[in-house]
């Protein structure tokens, strides 16, 4: 199902230059302030599609809870437990 939502939410994909500036579009990056010497790091951004937006958030928590143990499991822990 997350790939058929992926799938349909973009459309195009040449319209990207790199795998890269798709998370920015669908708004799952990190809000920053910058001004002087202040730089804050916020919440992600909530741009694009919310469907697969929700779609993305769904199968990364079944994926932490369920299943067998893998290494995009083991990397996702450690970023987990440095937030």
């Amino acid at each position: 199902m997350v790939a058929l939502t992926h799938r349909s939410a973009i459309v195009d994909p040449g319209r990207f230059t790199s795998s890269k500036k798709v998370g920015p579009w669908v708004g799952r990056t990190p809000s920053r302030n910058q001004s002087g010497e202040r730089d804050v790091s916020g919440g992600i951004t909530r741009a694009g599609n919310v469907t697969l937006r929700r779609a993305l958030c769904q199968a990364t928590t079944v994926m932490m809870h369920r299943g067998r143990s893998t290494s995009l499991r083991a990397w996702a822990a450690q970023v987990a437990r440095r937030r």
